[in-house]
């Protein structure tokens, strides 16, 4: 058995190539370039001393060429293909092989230029020549791609327009696609098609409502366009307008924070992660976040009880707008856990020379000193302590010029701040 066959039995995936056993004296249809493929068939003969037959065909860019052979009964035949720099099917490599056992081989390939190849017919009978019928049917693209949907997304960022095309094309393919704007003179880079999938780019094009067009070409160049729709251009980021709690303590064990922004918004990360909260501690407080219907506000709420005494700050994450923008350098909401407290200051007594406040705190304060002032002549004085020993305290005061008197609770870490003030100054009692 020749050499080729043995290569084709057992070392087909490794590259076996025709033998070069038994040219004829004349070699023109042996050998590269061979000759003409005279018409779309050819019936012949090949084997015995024969063991190779070429013929070389002109194609145009964009052709779809299918090349089969069929040999006759008991027949081992194999069909190489060869570029146009090949000069000689002994020592350059093909580009397309089929060479299964039997008689039946078949290389079906693409070419995006024009070129010429090589058709090698190669029999690997050596007992006698078979005959052999080799087709070639070319399909020539002569149509650009077809744009089947493009719909762009309604808010966009110009440098990052984004839209889901849908575009086939049966003969070359479709390589890329692009955007454009309506007039043109916008145009983004090619982006390779896989398939139909959210593409984006690159479009300058200012704030505002505009119309835009996607465009696809195939592996041989031919463009279509098609109108994707229009997309509410924005560049600028989301701001925060208000939050709330304004103040920076909280009495409630789980309160709920709110940020209010200047248009509707979304998030890019799981309502797990919208808000960052965590205590001075520097542990991480989990919670719960939801937007309002029109999306405008944002909330969040700790999922468990937050201890007295905890200082707590609380930022969004993620949060962009339609378009993509992001919300950047957000001052975080800072509550602090604490107990109200009261303070209550009444006049219980005035003598010539003496007045007499009642005090009234609430339990929390008791065993607290707190600061005593009165305002004579528009001023404050400096104020005095108080301890207080009860919920209902009396403070004995000389009698001044004094038009209002004050008491203050400074608060601490637990205990929030409390004022009392009397306005007017007291009677003397008949």
């Amino acid at each position: 058995m020749r050499l080729l066959t043995i290569l084709v039995t057992f070392g087909l995936l490794l590259g076996a190539y025709p033998s070069s056993v038994g040219r004829a004296e004349d070699s023109s249809i042996y050998e590269i370039p061979g000759v003409a493929l005279p018409s779309t068939s050819v019936d012949s003969s090949i084997g015995g001393p024969t063991y190779d037959h070429v013929y070389s065909l002109n194609v145009v860019a964009g052709t779809v060429l299918l090349v089969t052979l069929r040999g006759e009964i008991g027949a081992e035949l194999g069909l190489y293909l060869f570029d146009g720099e090949a000069t000689s099917i002994y020592e350059a490599a093909p580009f397309a092989v089929s060479a299964k056992p039997g008689s039946v081989q078949s290389v079906s390939t693409q070419f995006f230029r024009e070129a010429t190849i090589y058709i090698n017919v190669n029999g690997r009978n050596e007992d006698r020549a078979y005959g052999y019928q080799l087709f070639v049917s070319k399909v020539i693209d002569r149509t650009p791609p077809v744009i089947r949907s493009a719909v762009v997304l309604p808010y966009v960022r110009p440098e990052s327009v984004c839209a889901t095309i849908d575009a086939v094309d049966g003969i070359s393919g479709v390589q890329s696609v692009r955007f454009t704007s309506s007039d043109a003179s916008q145009v983004s880079d090619w982006v390779p098609y896989t398939g139909a999938v959210r593409y984006c780019g690159q479009l300058a094009l200012p704030e505002g409502r505009h119309e835009v067009v996607v465009a696809a070409r195939n592996r041989i160049g031919m463009v279509t366009v098609k109108s994707a729709g229009y997309a509410q251009f924005d560049s600028d980021a989301p701001q925060v307008t208000r939050v709330d709690p304004p103040q920076s303590v909280s009495y409630s064990a789980r309160p709920i924070a709110t940020w209010e922004f200047s248009e509707p918004v979304r998030s890019s990360v799981n309502r797990n992660s919208r808000v960052l909260a965590y205590a001075q501690s520097g542990s991480l407080i989990p919670g719960k976040s939801w937007f309002s219907e029109s999306r405008r506000r944002m909330y969040w709420q700790p999922n468990q009880a937050i201890d007295i005494g905890t200082l707590l700050s609380a930022v969004p994450a993620g949060v962009l707008d339609r378009a993509g923008n992001a919300l950047t350098l957000v001052e975080p909401i800072a509550l602090w856990r604490k107990a109200p407290t009261v303070l209550s200051l009444k006049v219980d007594a005035v003598r010539p020379k003496w007045i007499t406040l009642s005090l009234s705190a609430s339990q929390n304060l008791v065993g607290k000193t707190v600061v005593l002032s009165s305002r004579v002549n528009g001023a404050w004085t400096q104020g005095s302590t108080v301890n207080i020993s009860s919920r209902s305290t009396l403070i004995k005061l000389p009698r001044d010029e004094a038009t209002r008197y004050r008491v203050e609770w400074g608060g601490s870490d637990r205990l929030d701040v409390a004022r009392s003030v009397i306005t007017g100054r007291p009677a003397v009692a008949p």
